[in-house]
């Protein structure tokens, strides 16, 4: 997922979800690039809206974490807010889970004061 969704491939990161998708951003409500998603239609909405808004500068994943179902990736990100030209910089942790062989939880818990900050013109 993460290499077709760096790549800007949103539809084929999308196709690897499950037709009902737990997704979980802790956000506020004016976060443009995180809508309200729970396809994987609304998925590949999510990672075009990251790519509308974003400019990814980098993405390290460190560890993934992995057993049958559920995968956590930890790591570092760096992205730049189109509208305000402010980067956030922040450690992440994705929490996957998956069942019959498509995902069905995408959790993204990252900084969210560097987030609002760089919404700050």
């Amino acid at each position: 997922m993460l290499q077709h969704v760096g790549a800007g491939e949103t539809d084929a990161a999308a196709a690897l979800f499950a037709d009902d998708v737990d997704f979980f951003i802790p956000r506020a409500a004016e976060l443009p690039w995180v809508p309200d998603v729970d396809s994987a239609a609304g998925m590949a909405t999510y990672f075009g809206l990251l790519r509308t808004h974003l400019d990814g500068k980098r993405f390290d994943v460190e560890r993934i974490v992995a057993d049958a179902t559920d995968a956590v990736v930890i790591g570092q990100l760096v992205s730049t807010v189109r509208a305000t030209g402010r980067d956030i910089e922040s450690r992440f942790a994705i929490h996957v889970g998956t069942r019959d062989g498509r995902i069905t939880r995408y959790h993204f818990y990252e900084d969210s004061l560097a987030v609002a900050q760089a919404l700050v013109p």
